[in-house]
């Protein structure tokens, strides 16, 4: 994975970065500590795997922002790729994996974030832990690697120099041949089933001539049988056309059956008819005798309805003409009462006009008035078409001059809130460097701490060191204990030689030997057992030291992060120095500002033009509040002439209502004798009488009617 360039933005404490590494073979990034050194391989190593040293991904987020991203394109392989990761506080992370073509980067993203990672790690063959122990060596973790178990390391290397890539190939290669055994051994069994089928060929024929000769007679066998099934098919279609025939005869006798039940049913029905008819008979003599009453009572009844029908004409006639007389009347007194309240609203009017006409004297008394108020209202309005400009003037002037005043005011008011910003944040500025001093002695407590843990450190190699040393001197003491061992087996023999020389020994130098070999045999158990308690020792130390070393390490966890916080504060320390000169000016201005708008020294030029208008309007004599009780009076004396308007009109219409009066009088006269001749001498009234003489004369009783009915 070679990088060619890297883009932060609000990551740990970059705000905004680009780095280009196109060309460099070698590149060496320097800088105070807590400058950022380190987040910049942190961004490489969070954009390509999603770790950091960050405890959550949320503290990966520069201080007051809300998201987080990373853009890191490299080349691996021959190829150019593209990693973007983004994260949004409190949320989930985004990652999208590119590849650079000839129209520009085309997205290979997998389904997913963890679909994406594996994608990515797939693509470097290089996981998280590899690249921590391999590449790159952490601040204050540089011995990752040595401090790994031994099945640990070996594991790292692998991965490294991706020897696990012949244990894959030996896999496939084993299954290759696995393979290759199934299927040998499969072609052996088919090769076996086919030897032992070739074996009884003859057998096999034999039961294949006996097969035909089977199959011969079996198929004269079925021709019979076939030529029987025709046979048998024909009958079948006999059978079916009869079995047709007697279904069609068995309905026929049904319809026969229906009908002889519908013939018995009606002659029944016609024998209680003749019985009913017999019956009537024998009832003639009164039947003949009531036919006669009947014929009696019907003519009476012809009578009656004939007196009725006449009766019930007449009435209907009266009915329609009575309606007709009351219509006619109601008409009439409807029009008699429209003119009589005609005749009654002129009367109204008339004394309406006459209070009316008693008022002038007051009319003309207001009229007088009202003139003298007018005049005086054209002489005020004179000097106010002379002021009405001056006026104008000094409203634009007082109101340029008021939003002078409102810009100072709102100056000052914003230099103010300034103020007490500036002033809140100087405030702070104990607390920030409460926290600086604080922040300096916990990275200064971790300093001292370093230089332990760095001891601790190196006391732990050289334990390791002088425990590998053991290691090897017991695995040489046990080959000596071993070769030892064989010789005195050897020595087991009175009839030995000697293991040194090859010499056959007496009894004498055999015992000599012997006890050499027993003694030195002594030392060397005595040797291999102080080893292996100084080995029990040493892993008991570097045990200590190991758990002292991790300790130390849990305690200088924030180191860098603190470093990077005291950066933090001496520049926020170094951005209140630059707000105190600040704030003096905001005062000063302030004070200013203050001072001119109270002794009201803004706008020389319009307050000079503003007291040269007030002179020309008090030259004029000119009062608003004169001419306003001017307009008021000839508003007040208005009436006068509107009244004066009303009362020629009212005397306009009392000579109208004079001329109509005599003519609704009239009318009505009229109205009131017409009624009279509708209910005394009209045709209507002598044809109402003509008819209830007529019904008079028919001596028509409707109850004697509906009784004798």
């Amino acid at each position: 994975m070679i990088p060619l360039h890297l883009t932060l933005h609000n990551f740990f404490s970059y705000q905004s970065a680009t780095l280009d590494f196109s060309g460099l073979h070698t590149a060496c990034i320097c800088g105070e500590n807590g400058a950022g050194k380190s987040s910049l391989l942190e961004a490489i190593s969070w954009v390509v795997w999603g770790k950091s040293r960050a405890n959550s991904e949320d503290d990966i987020i520069r201080i007051g922002q809300k998201e987080a991203s990373v853009d890191f394109v490299f080349r691996s392989q021959e190829q150019v790729f593209r990693i973007k990761r983004s994260h949004r506080r409190g949320q989930s992370s985004s990652l999208e994996f590119q590849i650079e073509t000839g129209q520009g980067f085309r997205s290979i993203t997998g389904k997913g974030l963890r679909g994406t990672q594996h994608k990515i790690i797939e693509q470097l063959k290089l996981d998280y832990d590899t690249f921590l122990s391999s590449a790159y060596l952490r601040q204050g973790r540089a011995d990752e690697f040595m401090v790994k178990k031994a099945a640990q390391r070996k594991q790292v290397l692998v991965d490294l120099l991706k020897l696990d890539h012949y244990d894959q190939l030996a896999d496939k290669a084993r299954e290759i041949a696995n393979q290759g055994k199934a299927e040998s051994k499969l072609l052996q069994e088919a090769v076996t089933r086919l030897e032992a089928t070739l074996a009884v060929g003859p057998e096999l024929q034999g039961e294949l001539q006996a097969a035909e000769a089977e199959v011969a007679q079996l198929q004269a066998q079925q021709a019979q049988r076939t030529n029987r099934l025709q046979e048998l098919q024909h009958q079948q279609a006999q059978r079916q056309r009869w079995q047709h025939q007697l279904d069609w005869a068995a309905a026929q006798g049904e319809r026969l059956e229906e009908d002889y039940e519908r013939d018995r049913r009606q002659q029944e029905q016609l024998r209680e008819q003749q019985a009913q008819l017999r019956a009537i008979l024998e009832q003639a003599v009164e039947i003949e005798q009531g036919y006669k009453e009947y014929q009696a009572l019907s003519a009476k009844e012809r009578d009656w309805t004939e007196q009725f029908s006449c009766y019930q004409d007449a009435s209907q006639r009266q009915s329609q003409l009575r309606q007709e007389l009351d219509r006619r009347k109601v008409e009439v007194q409807q029009k008699l009462h429209q003119e009589q309240a005609q005749l009654q609203a002129c009367d109204r009017q008339l004394e309406q006009l006459q209070e009316s006409l008693q008022r002038e004297p007051q009319i003309q008394a207001g009229l007088a008035q009202l003139a003298q108020a007018k005049t005086q209202l054209q002489e005020l309005e004179h000097c106010h078409s002379q002021a009405a400009p001056l006026r104008q003037r000094q409203q634009r002037l007082q109101g340029d001059r008021d939003r002078i005043r409102a810009q100072l005011e709102a100056r000052l008011e914003q230099q103010q809130q300034q103020q007490a910003q500036l002033e809140q944040r100087q405030a702070q500025r104990p607390q920030l460097e409460q926290a600086l001093a604080q922040v300096s002695e916990q990275i200064e407590a971790l300093d001292k701490l370093r230089v332990y843990h760095k001891r601790v450190k190196e006391k732990g190699l050289e334990r390791r060191s002088f425990l590998d040393g053991l290691h090897g001197s017991l695995q040489e003491y046990g080959r000596r204990l071993g070769e030892m061992d064989q010789k005195r087996a050897l020595l087991q023999d009175p009839d030995a030689a000697c293991p040194l020389c090859d010499r056959p020994l007496d009894e004498h130098h055999w015992q000599l030997v012997v006890g050499k070999h027993e003694q030195q045999h002594q030392e060397l158990r005595h040797q291999h057992w102080l080893i292996q308690e100084q080995i029990a020792i040493s892993e008991r130390e570097i045990q200590v030291l190991r758990q002292e070393y991790r300790q130390l390490e849990q305690q200088l966890a924030d180191y860098d992060r603190l470093r990077e916080e005291r950066g933090q504060r001496q520049a926020q320390l170094a951005a209140t120095q630059e707000e105190w000169e600040l704030l003096q000016q905001v005062r000063a201005d302030s004070e200013e500002l203050a001072r001119a708008i109270a002794e009201e020294d803004y706008a020389p030029g319009i307050a000079e033009e503003l007291a040269s208008v007030e002179e020309q309007l008090a030259a004029l004599q000119y009062d608003e509040r004169e001419l306003a009780l001017a307009r008021g009076a000839v508003e007040r004396y208005r009436w006068a002439d509107l009244q004066n308007a009303q009362l020629e009109q009212s005397r306009r219409q009392m000579q109208q209502l004079q001329e109509q009066r005599p003519e609704l009088q009239g009318a009505v006269e009229v109205r009131e004798q017409v009624l009279q001749e509708l209910e005394s001498e009209g045709e209507t009234a002598r044809e109402l009488r003509d008819l209830q003489h007529y019904i008079d004369s028919l001596d028509y009783d409707v109850q004697a009617h509906q009784n004798g009915a």
